[in-house]
């Protein structure tokens, strides 16, 4: 079974890397499929990830996202894409699938805990389209994760969001995000 496992992540990491505009296997194909072979991760096994000199923005940014979640005591489930997310209250019905008309309520925060934006604060759940805005890719992932009535943590590397340019003057360049989210409907 570990070995079948093994297979299907490296058949994975070889579609999302290797696939380009043209051929039949999209982001959706990738993202369903990630959902087979994501594997949460318990504390004593989250350093199999930690890099012990790290060069490279990524591997810096995996090493502050493994203090934060030991920190924070979270069991997150860690996708093939650097994604980690911990469904702390699971939903009902169908997971979320692009074009599903969705409302949510979400706390963003950096990883040192300061909140960079609310709609729980404002009072305002956010309605949209997944796949027809501007969203980050951590969020378009972790979303498809969900169901009705779900409520997660979302860790996001810097890759999977703003990047290098960061967002508006609340987001720096090159942030880890931490996201509670709660998927309020689903239609």
């Amino acid at each position: 079974m570990k070995k079948a496992v093994q297979i299907i992540s490296i058949a994975l990491v070889t579609m999302s890397f290797g696939c380009k505009p043209g051929n039949n296997t999209t982001t959706t194909d990738v993202v369903t499929a990630n959902i087979l072979v994501n594997k949460t991760v318990d504390i004593n096994q989250m350093y199999q990830f930690y890099y012990n000199d790290p060069q490279t923005l990524d591997e810096r940014q995996e090493n502050d996202i493994i203090d934060y979640i030991i920190d924070k005591n979270l069991t997150p489930t860690r996708s093939i894409t650097g994604l980690y997310y911990q469904i702390t209250q699971e939903g009902t019905g169908e997971r979320v699938k692009p074009g599903d008309q969705l409302e949510v309520h979400y706390t963003g925060s950096f990883l040192d805990g300061q909140v960079f934006d609310s709609s729980v604060q404002r009072d305002k759940s956010l309605k949209f389209k997944l796949g027809t805005t501007g969203l980050i890719q951590g969020w378009l992932e972790g979303l498809r994760y969900m169901k009705e009535g779900s409520k997660m943590t979302l860790i996001v590397p810097s890759r999977l969001a703003y990047q290098g340019q960061g967002f508006s003057t609340m987001i720096g360049p090159d942030m880890p995000l931490s996201f509670d989210m709660e998927l309020l409907k689903l239609n």
